[in-house]
């Protein structure tokens, strides 16, 4: 991190992300000088010992009070005119222009701040690390990196992602992630926070997070060599949009949704979040349905009754949740019972 700093070379991809690194070890290096400060002045001065440590923390105070204001490190330079930092005015607009059942695509500052002021469902929200589904690192990387207008638009679709905030080379914020910013240059724009450099794009056509689709065509769907398969994403797009059925999705909260509208006799329901054991789909006589996994890993509710129908999709705890409370309760029972062996 100090040499990228120093000498702009990176001896690793991202010297940024390592700060906090370096801000552990330099606490760390820091308490340990502290230590053999206050030993060294006990032994020589007989000071006592709590005096050093708290000096030291009061320098600490004193010398930081201009930088504790951790925003000004994470939010662009440059404020937009009199309505303060650019995340703020972005949050805001996402939260009056973004429906609740719709997702956006947000790089950048803004993917990490949204969750601060908005309810506003996005793609990644900071970290791919926290992603259980096996495309979204490698769909993110397409749409920020890649050249492919086509695949971006494929992959935008597969997520059901209905709008996507571009940051080009005008943007004042940091991580400036989209290499070719120009290629949602012909995509219609729903709004242009400080142009030309933060862009809001409708994205043609967008897909729905619910969506009935042919379920024996699900069988012959293949799973894409790679992310740039442009045959296998076309398919699988296709088969997304072949259904002329519009289906309504609503949250009731987070681990319960409800899905309304016309299911052709041998339709499926896939729905635009990913495959997790932990998903359960009832229909409105309260039948259990079946619940799989796509071949892109997202959820694919099976054994709907035709016409209009209403499915619920409920979120619940599976068995290792369970097992976990289960080894902190041992964990706390062995705590004790070793504590009452020392004080026997």
């Amino acid at each position: 991190v100090v040499v990228f700093y120093v000498w702009g070379v990176e001896f690793a991809p991202q010297a940024r992300r390592y700060i906090p690194e370096l801000d552990m070890a330099g606490a760390t290096l820091l308490t340990i000088a502290v230590s053999k400060l206050t030993e060294a002045l006990k032994r020589k001065f007989r000071m006592p010992g709590w005096m050093i440590p708290l000096g030291a923390i009061a320098v600490i105070v004193v010398v930081s009070l201009p930088v504790w204001s951790a925003s000004r490190w994470f939010t662009s330079a440059t404020n937009a005119p009199a309505t303060g930092p650019r995340e703020r005015v972005v949050n805001a607009w996402l939260a009056n222009n973004v429906g609740p059942a719709e997702r956006i695509f947000l790089s950048s500052n803004y993917s990490f701040w949204a969750d601060l002021d908005t309810d506003v469902w996005q793609l990644r929200g900071g970290h791919w690390q926290a992603s259980i589904n096996p495309w979204e690192r490698h769909a993110g990387y397409q749409i920020t990196n890649g050249q492919d207008e086509d695949i971006s638009l494929l992959w935008l679709k597969i997520f059901a992602i209905s709008k996507i905030l571009v940051n080009g080379s005008g943007s004042s914020v940091h991580y400036r992630d989209f290499v070719y910013p120009q290629k949602f240059d012909g995509w219609p724009v729903a709004a242009c926070i400080v142009c030309p450099g933060d862009v809001v794009y409708r994205v043609p056509t967008p897909s729905r997070m619910a969506t009935a689709v042919a379920g024996e065509q699900a069988k012959r769907l293949v799973v894409p060599v790679n992310a740039v398969d442009h045959e296998a994403l076309s398919a699988y797009v296709s088969w997304l949009d072949r259904s002329p059925s519009v289906l309504s999705f609503t949250r009731e909260h987070n681990d319960r949704y409800i899905i309304k509208g016309n299911v052709g006799p041998g339709q499926d329901i896939r729905v635009a979040m990913s495959y997790d054991p932990g998903f359960g789909a009832s229909d409105q006589n309260k039948k259990k349905l079946a619940v799989a996994k796509d071949p892109l890993g997202f959820l694919l509710i099976a054994g709907v009754p035709a016409g209009e129908t209403t499915v619920t999709l409920t979120y619940g705890p599976t068995w290792d949740f369970y097992v976990g409370w289960v080894l902190f309760a041992a964990g706390v029972v062995w705590a004790v019972v070793l504590w009452r062996k020392e004080g026997a």
